[in-house]
């Protein structure tokens, strides 16, 4: 409750740019709080730290940050986190949230000046009232078979973040996807085969000139 109306949502360049120049607006010793610390969450305080200005909560309903990555690196993230003074909030959720507090599940209560939500991709509303027509029950997008193709249409495919094909929504893939139905448009779906994402790794930038990277 809250979140909509008292959070910066980051979900494209333009999202982006707004939170940029909000930031550049906080006094010094202005409460940040960033809800959501995968990759885009941790990238945020990565950059925040390097700021040196501000009280920075990190929050996030799972133990640690960056689940995508091992044991070891999360750890290792953390550490470098409480050594520039974050404040770290790990295992509790947003409850809700008025335009000077943040309410999480386990009763405390964050006074901030500036939230970012990050916290994951909801389905576009487009990919919905898509999914709405061809009577697709997904939450997570336009459901695709192994040709990124749309089943119940003909001749139409979907790709990146309005689709759901099974790997993660995030730029690496959209980029392969893109490439590969490029490929075969190009050459008119002739002995197409199925798309297999190929991870190159995973990087993120977590503050103090440290970058953590994982190829598995």
């Amino acid at each position: 409750v809250g979140l909509k109306e008292n959070s910066y949502y980051l979900k494209n360049e333009y999202d982006a740019l707004k939170i940029k120049d909000n930031i550049k607006k906080m006094p010094n010793n202005a409460n940040i709080a960033v809800m959501g610390c995968g990759l885009t969450g941790s990238e945020i305080i990565g950059h925040l730290i390097d700021s040196n200005k501000y009280n920075i909560h990190a929050i996030d309903g799972l133990p640690n940050p960056l689940n995508i990555f091992n044991q070891n690196i999360r750890l290792y993230t953390l550490d470098l986190w409480r050594k520039n003074n974050i404040n770290l909030h790990f295992g509790s959720f947003v409850k809700s949230m008025d335009n000077k507090v943040i309410n999480l599940n386990n009763g405390k209560k964050i006074e901030y000046d500036l939230a970012i939500w990050s916290g994951g991709i909801k389905i576009h509303p487009l990919s919905i009232l898509i999914n709405k027509k061809l009577d697709y029950n997904n939450r997570f997008g336009i459901p695709v078979n192994k040709y990124l193709k749309i089943d119940k249409l003909t001749n139409v495919w979907a790709l990146g973040d309005c689709a759901h094909s099974g790997y993660a929504p995030n730029a690496q893939v959209a980029y392969q996807q893109g490439k590969y139905l490029g490929y075969a448009f190009n050459n008119k779906f002739q002995n197409s085969k199925e798309f297999q994402f190929k991870s190159k790794g995973q990087v993120c930038y977590i503050g103090n000139n440290e970058a953590i990277y994982q190829n598995e």
